[in-house]
């Protein structure tokens, strides 16, 4: 902005209007000059009369001023001194104005006094002032600011995560405790200049601005080291890092070694216990590695790390330990080609002798906690108490001097485990066929039959069922535990249950023609499943054996907990075919019952209800109630009131054990699917859940699942 906007001197619009109208009349029609030009250049009159003008501007900083426009108005009368003291009167310039720029400046403007002079011409220029100098830091060992930068990337490694996969490629400076690491050099003022003012300028150096940081302090401009460190320079702090560095888990303490720019003198131990004691590191702390570290014997010029500390790990408790003498785990039998179940491979049958030791559990053991560097303890996990038990003809001895227990067979028979309780049974064994000869079989134990269950006979076993033939039309086979059948399962009539009270309640079989099977956990079928009821609480898988049927589910009604698995569901030409996920058997029939449980409830409140004259139950109104009835009907109606009260009560938990398990249930059901590996004809209906859909059209290898939107399909992924 120029000065004249300062020092312009006041014109009234009358002196503005006549001046005006005198240039224009003067200059003629070429030259005109519009009020508004003058307004834009500010110029400033000066002279007889005030009729010369001139535009004159001045730099910001008072170096120079530059005549940009200058009119005579016709007086050429106006000298070099009349000039100089217009610039002082108008603009305040008094120093270095150039009286030769003044005079080359006039003579030009006299050539045609009427006309305005376009100069642009320097006239006054101002001494500039010589700049002080900077303050600035100078560093230990007269050490170079560049290498102090480099020096300083040491900084950065303290806030890594880990050093896995780190090198370096820098020297840094080691500071020790009370030592000068730099000194800061105070700005110089400079040489004054002057401005066309008259004004003196100084510019004098910045302050170094240099801000202490950790580790630092600052006494007479010099800054010292309050303890063992890297010196770090960062934009404009200085800091002192220790060399100390504790990794995530805080279980681990480092002493970092860099290479260094210069050597300094040993370590003294006290300054790393200073450190660690200002760190509150105080737990798992290395003594021998610490002093080795601080010994003249040590020497290192090189990254490295050597740990000085460490944490004590958690050491969980372990839960209750049972060692089995045998293999306790039921293998599934091999698929054959054909779909025929191989049995020799199941482990099925575990024979032992009287006293023979069947397990020893080793009781559960207190965690101890985890202590990390700063000793803080970090609790952990006691083991769990398991009880395992003995079963029927299991016998319990301890161990002398010792808290574990051994569990030994009490006779001669099959060993089981049914969840964590061991069985000895005896087994019943059918050498050929389950018929006339034999008749029907109830038998408390596990029962191998080595033929064929015949048309119309019933096998019933306290334990499981295994059949190494098939089984015909009409049989019933009902097993606490799993029902094993080599062949197949065929006839109207024929039911199987496993309920998997002594096992996981498995189905395995060739395959299974126009019969009924209940499942507590997995069905596994060699070959096909063709027009047959079944209820598994687990998965319902069907192999892919013996031929162009192999894999198929026709027919009939599949029912899983988890999932269904086949190569085929359904057919172009068959029968209904339903396939579908609900609840498990044993949560349907807690549901059941406690439906019905509920009704009985129910009746039983609306009786009560009706006995007391109300119409639904009211703490309040029963109260009533009572006060006013008389002494003897006050008694009847206590009793009636508590059965009311223990009625309701009742309906409340059962009601929340009805929505629990309908949500668990729900929770299932959703979580099922249906995946057919080749096709699901158009017809089939599959459930999940409570929807349900009629495939309309084929779908090939499929994967059918549940969603908010209802069932969804998508291809099998490959």
């Amino acid at each position: 902005m120029s000065k004249s906007d300062k020092n312009q001197r006041k014109r009234s619009p009358k002196d503005a209007s006549d001046l005006e109208e005198t240039f224009l009349e003067q200059l003629g029609e070429d030259n005109q000059i519009s009020p508004h030009e003058f307004e834009e250049a500010h110029p400033m009159y000066f002279g007889p009369a005030a009729m010369s003008w001139m535009v004159v501007n001045i730099q910001n900083d008072g170096q120079e001023a530059r005549m940009e426009k200058i009119c005579l108005s016709g007086n050429l009368d106006l000298g070099v001194e009349d000039l100089r003291k217009a610039l002082e009167e108008c603009y305040l310039i008094r120093e270095g104005v150039d009286v030769n720029a003044l005079d080359d400046i006039l003579a030009l403007a006299k050539v045609d006094a009427h006309q305005i002079l376009n100069c642009s011409q320097i006239i006054a220029a101002g001494r500039q002032p010589v700049p002080g100098e900077n303050g600035f830091l100078r560093w230990i060992e007269d050490t170079k600011h560049s290498d102090i930068e480099k020096a300083s990337q040491a900084g950065n490694l303290f806030h890594l995560d880990s050093f896995d996969g780190i090198s370096t490629d820098f020297e840094a400076v080691l500071a020790l405790p009370e030592q000068t690491i730099a000194k800061i050099q105070l700005p110089t003022q400079g040489e004054t200049g002057l401005d066309v003012f008259g004004k003196e300028q100084i510019l004098p150096g910045s302050n170094a601005n240099i801000k202490m940081g950790i580790n630092v302090r600052l006494e007479d401009n010099q800054i010292i080291a309050e303890c063992l460190g890297y010196v770090v320079f960062d934009i404009d702090t200085v800091s002192i890092i220790p060399p100390i560095w504790v990794d995530q888990s805080k279980m681990n303490v480092f002493y970092i070694h860099l290479e260094l720019l210069y050597s300094p003198s040993p370590i003294d131990r006290k300054w790393i216990d200073n450190i660690l004691e200002e760190m509150s590191i105080c737990h798992g702390v290395d003594e021998t590695k610490i002093t080795y570290l601080c010994s003249e014997d040590f020497s290192i010029n090189r990254f490295a790390l050597t740990r000085v500390a460490v944490g004590d790990d958690a050491i969980p408790g372990t839960d209750t330990q049972i060692e089995y003498t045998f293999d306790p785990e039921l293998h599934a039998g091999k698929i054959l080609s054909d779909g025929s179940i191989d049995f020799r491979e199941r482990n099925s049958v575990i024979g032992v002798v009287s006293n023979q030791l069947l397990a020893t559990v080793y009781p559960a053991t207190e965690g101890l906690p985890k202590i990390n560097v700063y000793g803080e303890e970090e609790p952990t996990t006691d083991g769990k108490n398991i009880n395992y038990h003995a079963g029927q003809n299991v016998i319990v001895e301890n161990i002398d001097n010792e808290t574990s227990i051994s569990y030994k067979a009490e006779i001669d028979g099959n060993v089981h485990v049914s969840g964590k309780t061991l069985h000895v049974k005896p087994l019943y064994t059918v050498k050929g066929d389950v018929d006339y000869n034999t008749g029907n079989i109830n038998s408390p134990v596990d029962v191998h039959v080595m033929g064929t269950v015949r048309s119309g006979f019933t096998i019933e076993s306290g334990g499981s069922i295994t059949v190494s033939g098939g089984v015909e039309s009409g049989t019933k086979l009902i097993a606490q535990g799993d029902v094993l059948v080599s062949q197949g399962i065929v006839g109207e009539k024929t039911t199987v249950i496993a309920r998997g009270l002594l096992s996981l309640g498995k189905v395995q079989t060739k395959f299974l023609q126009n019969a009924s099977l209940l499942a507590q956990g997995d069905v596994d079928i060699g070959s096909y499943i063709y027009n047959s009821q079944v209820r598994s609480g687990g998965k319902v898988i069907v192999h892919s054996g013996a031929g162009n049927r192999g894999g198929s589910i026709v027919g009939g009604e599949i029912l899983a907990s988890e999932s269904i698995t086949a190569r085929l569901i359904g057919s172009a030409t068959a029968t209904n075919t339903t396939v579908g996920i609900i609840a498990d058997p044993v949560s349907a029939i807690k549901l059941s019952k406690l439906e019905k449980k509920l009704t009985q409830l129910r009746n039983a409140i609306d009786h009560y209800l009706n006995m007391l004259g109300i119409r639904a139950f009211d703490s309040n109104r029963v109260k009533s109630i009572l006060q006013r009835a008389s002494e003897k009907r006050r008694s009847q109606l206590g009793g009636l009131i508590t059965k009311l009260y223990q009625a309701t009560r009742a309906q409340e938990q059962m009601n929340s054990e009805r929505e629990v398990l309908i949500e668990e249930n729900k929770r299932i059901e959703r979580s099922g699917h249906i995946t057919a590996q080749g096709t699901i004809f158009s017809g089939v209906e599959v459930k999940l859940s409570t929807e349900s859909i009629i495939v309309k059209t084929d779908l090939i290898q499929t994967f059918l699942y549940l969603d908010q939107q209802g069932i969804q399909h998508r291809p099998i992924m490959q």
